[in-house]
């Protein structure tokens, strides 16, 4: 795992609120199991992973820098991103930061617009069983928060490539709803665990 050293981007916050749907719950509640079932290990500055889901008017909501999966929804968890300005960086909405991997939603946002919501978290030994689960790997490692490591991302996920691993790095589950996303890593995770048993 990648030593943390916070998000490698500018952002301009331009309000402490942002307004969120019933979808937030969704999030947060995939959020905090995904957490649980150890797919967003914790660490000293909150957990490696990050969550997101494109709202309604082209902008996307995310979990925030250094969050700590709760079970109970806080708001505060989370940030809007409307958008991206080469002098400013991220235009956000909320009472912290977006994620340090909110470039990789947001190329991925661009990019792909079928794509609702996107959910990226690490699982060591998923990596080393990404070929026998059939799950493709970016071509050459990156550094996570960086253009290229979202580009790699860009280029590998695909209507038939929806999960895909970040090599060296963590998984990116995609769908076209929040549960759609979640489900799907957790197939990748229940195939994995039969493949581990003797």
């Amino acid at each position: 795992m990648e030593n943390y050293q916070g998000i490698k981007f500018k952002v301009k916050k331009i309000s402490d609120h942002f307004e969120y749907d019933e979808r937030l719950e969704y999030l947060n509640h995939w959020t905090w199991l995904f957490g649980q079932i150890g797919l967003t290990p914790i660490h000293q500055e909150g957990a490696y992973g990050n969550m997101s889901y494109r709202d309604d008017q082209g902008a996307f909501v995310i979990t925030r820098t250094g969050m700590i999966p709760e079970e109970t929804l806080n708001p505060e968890n989370y940030t809007c991103v409307s958008g991206y300005d080469e002098e400013d960086g991220f235009i956000t909405r909320g009472s912290y930061e977006p994620s340090s991997e909110a470039l990789l939603h947001y190329r991925l946002y661009q990019e792909h617009p079928d794509i609702q919501a996107i959910l990226h978290g690490h699982l060591d030994i998923l990596n080393q069983y990404a070929s026998a689960l059939g799950v493709p790997v970016t071509p050459t490692f990156c550094e996570y928060g960086t253009p290229e490591l979202a580009q790699s991302g860009v280029e590998l996920v695909s209507s038939n490539h929806p999960l895909i691993i970040l090599k060296d790095h963590g998984f990116v589950s995609t769908g076209c709803s929040i549960d759609e996303a979640g489900n799907r890593m957790l197939t990748i995770y229940q195939q994995l665990l039969e493949t581990l048993k003797y």
